[in-house]
């Protein structure tokens, strides 16, 4: 997945001649769907691991990672949950298993499946459109934003993780982390919806630096 995500962005950031665009393009439409289905696929695979080499009471750690049974909730069923806070002494000191209910930033790992597959559906329909595109009419300059769209959801797309963790505390906060289907509706939306509100903020940030040109930069109030 690193390797083709780098080729990803070396093929857009490369000039090639007029000649080879069309094939530029479709290159980079093909391992972007690559790309998409396989966070997908080893998500899944993760899941399936976490669940088959993990049982309750123990803790599982990859990195800064953490993986544990518990829940957030309290008198709610407990699931696989992933921390980023680091919580693995406080469940083996405590030794309570599934009882154990964490207080740190992290999610039960079906909620970051579901935000996964949000936003891996939204990046393939922004690639099939994408491939009915008449891109080799387009001048150099609005050929590369084409591009430069295309690698941008991909960049996107690994942030649903990130995103499905936050909404899942925000859900705590607001107590509404104790129905399943609430939080598989937010975790779907919010995949959906994660790749709008980071192009929106990118743009923001453009308008704020400036866009690369001679002209100063915009401050937008």
């Amino acid at each position: 997945m690193p390797l083709i995500l780098l080729i990803i962005i070396l093929l857009a950031v490369f000039h090639m001649e007029r000649n080879y665009k069309m094939w530029k393009y479709y290159v980079l439409i093909g391992l972007s769907f690559l790309f998409t289905f396989l966070i997908v696929g080893y998500v899944l695979i993760g899941l399936t691991k976490v669940s088959d080499i993990g049982s309750p009471g123990e803790v599982l750690t990859l990195g800064f990672l953490d993986f544990f049974h518990g829940s957030y909730v309290s008198g709610s069923d407990s699931n696989w949950i992933v921390t980023l806070t680091g919580e693995a002494n406080e469940v083996v000191a405590t030794d309570q298993g599934e009882n154990f209910n964490p207080v740190g930033l992290g999610a039960p790992l079906w909620v970051i499946l579901m935000s996964v597959f949000g936003s891996a559906a939204f990046t393939l329909l922004f690639l099939v459109k994408q491939v009915g595109r008449l891109v080799n009419r387009l001048p150099e300059a609005p050929f590369r934003q084409e591009i430069q769209q295309i690698v941008m959801h991909q960049i996107y797309l690994l942030f649903a993780p990130i995103g499905a963790v936050f909404l899942y505390q925000m859900l705590i906060l607001a107590d509404a982390a104790s129905h399943d289907v609430t939080v598989g509706i937010f975790a779907l939306s919010s995949g959906l919806g994660l790749n709008l509100i980071l192009a929106a903020s990118a743009n923001r940030v453009v308008g704020l630096v400036g866009d690369g040109k001679d002209e100063p930069p915009r401050f937008i109030p």
